[in-house]
């Protein structure tokens, strides 16, 4: 390969067809590309005759299928799970704050009823 063909313009519908939206590839394509940007091993040959664009390289793995994406189902999971957390320390302080107003409110009955005997 030349460096033209490294830094030649792609056409990403190739890859649309394997994404559910425009965005979750582009969010993956970015991640790649960040991760050759910091030193990652490329997965795929290229000529290192100068500079070649990490989003280039990026989206060349996907094509080739060295590189796949897929979204987790684990993160309604993990959602489901904060949401039900979230309402337990709803619930918590809420019961910690009725105790405390209760417990608020015997010490004022019994402040009167003191003050009353006397």
């Amino acid at each position: 390969m030349s460096s033209e063909n490294n830094n030649q313009k792609i056409s990403i519908n190739a890859l649309l067809e394997k994404f559910p939206n425009r965005f979750f590839l582009s969010s993956a394509l970015s991640k790649r590309a960040r991760q050759i940007a910091e030193g990652e091993k490329v997965l795929i040959d290229i000529e290192d005759d100068g500079y070649v664009d990490p989003i280039f390289i990026a989206i060349k793995e996907f094509e080739a299928g060295f590189i796949s994406a897929s979204l987790m189902e684990a993160v309604d999971d993990e959602v489901e799970l904060l949401e039900k957390l979230d309402k337990s320390l709803d619930e918590k302080l809420e019961d910690k704050e009725e105790k405390e107003s209760g417990s608020k409110t015997k010490e004022k009955e019994s402040k009167r009823s003191k003050s009353k005997s006397l």
